[in-house]
């Protein structure tokens, strides 16, 4: 527990001494009562967090983090992370730190949908940022326009009831689609490999998977 402490002129929180807080036996506590499943995975011992759901993960240690939603899929992950199964979206591949995510933009569930938004952000800074060290934690210089996006590669697939009219887009940042990526169909899957690096004009951030 705390006690806000109030002086002359200022106030302030301090901390009062008592036994700890034990995540994990609370979590037990949960599973007994049935309040979140046996399946949760949350261990605070190693710094991994699940919610009641199973929807969102955390592993701190790993830098790691998934969304896993009907709707929204998708990982916050180092690079070298082996693939990552959720729901419908399996990840693979990254070739530098960042995110990976498909989120259904017609309303219906991603293994549904007949127009998805695939995301791919690594870090972004503007031109010549400068920071006090390598962790970039304190800024000293905002920098200025063009904007510097990190270029990287990825592998992906997704299971979807459209696969066999689904086509992939690169797009521009204004939504409008610059050129169409190959994709690989089997059955009701799709699956293909991006590489930023190798795109004229600058990297995108933003793909489109269409039914057409």
């Amino acid at each position: 527990g705390s006690t806000i402490m109030t002086r002359p002129g200022y106030t302030m929180v301090v901390d009062q001494p008592g036994a700890p807080f034990d995540i994990d036996k609370l979590m037990t506590e949960f599973k007994k009562q049935g309040l979140v499943p046996e399946s949760n995975r949350t261990s605070a011992v190693n710094e991994i967090f699940e919610n009641s759901n199973n929807e969102i993960y955390l592993d701190a240690r790993k830098h790691f983090m998934s969304v896993n939603t009907p709707k929204l899929q998708g990982i916050c992950s180092e690079a070298g992370q082996a693939p990552v199964a959720l729901k419908d979206l399996t990840v693979s591949d990254l070739s530098v730190r960042g995110n990976v995510a498909a989120v259904s933009v017609d309303d219906k569930d991603l293994a549904d949908s007949k127009r998805i938004v695939l995301v791919y952000a690594t870090n972004a800074l503007n031109s010549d940022m400068v920071f006090l060290s390598e962790d970039m934690r304190v800024l000293k210089d905002f920098g200025k326009a063009p904007i510097l996006v990190e270029c990287g590669s990825f592998s992906f697939k997704l299971n979807n009831r459209n696969a066999a009219k689904l086509k992939l887009y690169a797009l521009n940042t204004d939504g409008s689609r610059r050129f169409e990526i190959p994709l690989q169909k089997k059955s009701e899957t799709v699956q293909a490999s991006i590489n930023t690096a190798s795109m004229e004009n600058g990297p995108s951030i933003y793909f489109e998977l269409a039914a057409e």
